[in-house]
C-alpha cells in the first residue's frame, strides 16, 4: 500500500500533482479543502459554517476538520492507498493522522512531499484559476494572501515537523511546468 501526503501553499500544484498519482497509482484522494466544499454544498449548517470561514481566508479548525477526514477515511479503508492533499495541516492534526496510519496501516509506504512556489507565482497561480474556476477564495488578492499567511503560519512548522524526522521530500515547482513537478515526483515515489 502507498500512502503519499501532499503540503503546498494554495495554488502550488497539489490539486494537479493529486489527479496524475490517481490515474497511475490508483489512490483514493482526500482533500480538506474538496470535502469543506463538497460540505458547503449540502448548505446545512456546518456547510454554512464552512463558507463563512474560507470566504474570509482562513483555514476551518481543526475540530471540523478532523470529524470530516474520519467520516472520508474511515469509509474508504479498503482502496490501494491514500493521496492526503493538505492533511495534516497543523500540528495538532498530525497526531491524529500518525495514529490512523499506524492503526489502519502498519505496513503501507508512506510518502510525504512538499510542492515549494515562491509567493509571487502563488498569486499569478490564484489569479487564473480564479477565472477559470469561478472559486470564491481565489477572486480577490486579499483573501488570496490571508490564505497564504494561514499556510505559513499553520503549516509550515508541519512540514518543519515532516522535514526534522526526514520523512519530507521538497520539489521547488517555481518557474517549473507541472510536467517538470510531476517528474520530479514520480522520482520521489521511486525512491
Amino acid at each position: 500500500m502507498l500512502n503519499i501526503t501532499l503540503y503546498g501553499p494554495p495554488g502550488g500544484g497539489k490539486g494537479t500533482v493529486a489527479v496524475k498519482l490517481i490515474a497511475k497509482y490508483q489512490l483514493f484522494h482526500i482533500s480538506t479543502g474538496d470535502i469543506c466544499r463538497k460540505r458547503i454544498e449540502i448548505e446545512d449548517s456546518l456547510g454554512l459554517e464552512i463558507k463563512a470561514i474560507m470566504d474570509s481566508g482562513q483555514l476551518v479548525s481543526d475540530e471540523i476538520i478532523i470529524r470530516l477526514f474520519k467520516e472520508v477515511a474511515d469509509a474508504n479503508l479498503s482502496v490501494n492507498g491514500f493521496i492526503f492533499d493538505g492533511f495534516p495541516r497543523t500540528i495538532e492534526q498530525t497526531t491524529l493522522f500518525e495514529e490512523f496510519l499506524h492503526k489502519n496501516f502498519p505496513d503501507a509506504q508512506n510518502k510525504c512531499i512538499f510542492l515549494d512556489v515562491s509567493e509571487e507565482e502563488l498569486f499569478i497561480r490564484l489569479a487564473k484559476r480564479s477565472d477559470i474556476e469561478h472559486r470564491s477564495d481565489d477572486a480577490s488578492p486579499e483573501k488570496v494572501k490571508a490564505r497564504i499567511e494561514t499556510f505559513k503560519r499553520l503549516t509550515l512548522p508541519v512540514i518543519d515537523y515532516y522535514r526534522d524526522r526526514g520523512l519530507l521530500s521538497t520539489i521547488v515547482g517555481t518557474g517549473k511546468t507541472p510536467e517538470d513537478v510531476w517528474a520530479e515526483v514520480q522520482h520521489v515515489i521511486a525512491e
